[in-house]
């Protein structure tokens, strides 16, 4: 889960740093020549053209500098993948190890049978299971387990990584309950997991867009209704105008006639705290 948020966020930086006239805050500098009042007034002409080619130079210049970045956050993209693809491969050995161990009906040295009659067979839904794992295809897969079990360095290991046959035959089938358990714990683990955290984050977004929502009409509708007040007013006819202000002042005389008495509301109190000796 880790590894794919931190692919979400530099899949976005990517997608960011590649959007027509984005500039990386780190690449958008400044950069101006400060020639004095007398040059100026000597060659103003040539002081301009100077201007002109730094501005030309430094455009290039962030340009090169966006380049590199954006080469830097691919090969991060590419190290994540990998590591994503490790991490899911070693956990699928590491899963069907255990369910192997756990069935005393399969044989000794078939726990890649589970992994591979479901990948080979129609037993999963092969693009949904794969979707999140950055596996293209299971030969993939196939290839970096292999890899695997080539640094163990054991005598029984096959000299290619394992590609199914038409003649190939597994100790387990749709209803073993290894199969079952496996395709159970590849789903949770694989796909449920990180469709459910990105219907979170989706979740999150949207409230977030109701909220400053409701907040913008809200606002909207408190000014138009302030304007819609004031478009009628007369402001031409001296009743009017009297209301208006002797509503303001009577507003102001009952705001400061509160604040008065919660102030002696409190001088009284702490008065007689005092007086008890509190």
């Amino acid at each position: 889960m880790k590894l794919k948020k931190t692919l979400n966020t530099f899949n976005d930086r990517l997608q960011l740093l590649q959007k027509p006239g984005y500039v990386a805050s780190s690449c958008n500098f400044k950069f101006e020549l400060n020639p004095t009042d007398r040059l100026l007034a000597d060659d103003e002409a040539k002081v301009e053209k100077l201007h002109d080619e730094v501005n030309i130079a430094r455009v290039l210049f962030q340009g090169q500098m966006q380049a590199q970045i954006i080469a830097l956050v691919k090969l991060e993209i590419a190290s994540v993948q990998n590591a994503i693809r490790k991490s899911v491969a070693k956990s699928i050995v590491d899963i069907t190890t255990t369910l192997a161990l756990l069935d005393p009906t399969l044989e000794e040295g078939h726990n890649s049978d589970i992994f591979q009659f479901v990948l080979d067979t129609d037993t999963a839904d092969l693009p949904s299971l794969l979707q999140h794992s950055e596996f293209q295809t299971k030969h993939k897969l196939y290839d970096l387990i292999h890899t695997f079990a080539q640094e163990q360095a054991t005598a029984t290991t096959p000299t290619d990584a394992y590609r199914p046959t038409e003649d190939r035959t597994y100790a387990v089938d749709d209803t073993s309950p290894t199969v079952i358990l496996f395709l159970q714990i590849s789903q949770a683990v694989f796909v449920t997991s990180w469709d459910t955290y990105l219907k979170q984050i989706a979740l999150l977004e949207n409230t977030k867009k109701v909220k400053a929502y409701l907040s913008a009409s809200t606002a909207e509708k408190a000014t138009q209704d302030t304007a819609m007040a004031l478009a009628d007013l007369d402001l031409n006819d001296p009743v009017t105008v009297k209301n208006v202000i002797d509503k303001s002042v009577a507003c102001w005389d009952m705001t400061k006639y509160e604040f008065l008495r919660s102030k002696r509301n409190y001088s009284s109190t702490r008065f007689s705290t005092r007086a008890i000796g509190l």
